[in-house]
């Protein structure tokens, strides 16, 4: 998700204080940006202010503040995609998988994004331990026509935590199929 939401902190309307915050970001400042970002959204109720931040801060490793500042903005765009795509990456990166699980659960309705939402949605229900509904979701989402080697990657991970070696095995050949220049598949 890292490169769509690179494209929020460049898309971002140049007003005076959204361009104050981008360009301490683009000078590598993160941590004053991240400041910036944050006032803005407080101040402006900005949309792209909310996303920005939490971009920013979930790159800083500062999971908890992105959801935080994910969480102002679903008050204010509950039906926001991409304010909902964030809050769910917000919430898998914090540890809060039920939350994800809903946020994704929610978008894998009528979006163009939806091989990648069940992969997501796939990612908390491991993180609650619903293995079972985590293959479920990565069996679908591997049937698309986008992220085939990640899908499988994922379901190879899970046959592996479930000691199913040979679905494991088989699950990993289809990523090499699919992308022989994923090496985490190469290797595992």
């Amino acid at each position: 998700c890292a490169s769509a939401q690179d494209e929020y902190v460049r898309q971002a309307p140049p007003s005076p204080q959204l361009q104050k915050a981008i360009d301490l970001y683009f000078d590598f400042k993160q941590e004053e940006s991240l400041e910036k970002f944050i006032e803005v959204s407080k101040q402006t109720g900005e949309r792209e202010a909310f996303l920005n931040a939490a971009y920013v801060a979930l790159e800083l490793g500062n999971s908890r503040l992105a959801v935080d500042t994910i969480s102002m903005a679903l008050k204010k765009f509950p039906t926001d995609t991409q304010v909902l795509e964030f809050a769910g990456e917000a919430y898998l990166a914090a540890g809060y998988y039920l939350n994800a699980e809903n946020v994704f659960a929610r978008l894998t309705e009528n979006n163009n994004k939806t091989e990648f939402y069940y992969i997501s949605l796939a990612r908390a229900q491991m993180g609650l331990g619903q293995l079972d509904l985590a293959e479920v979701n990565l069996k679908q989402a591997a049937r698309g026509a986008n992220h085939i080697p990640l899908a499988n990657f994922m379901l190879g991970e899970l046959y592996t935590k479930q000691a199913k070696y040979d679905k494991a095995a088989d699950a990993f050949k289809t990523v090499m199929e699919n992308d022989s220049q994923f090496i985490e598949a190469k290797q595992r």
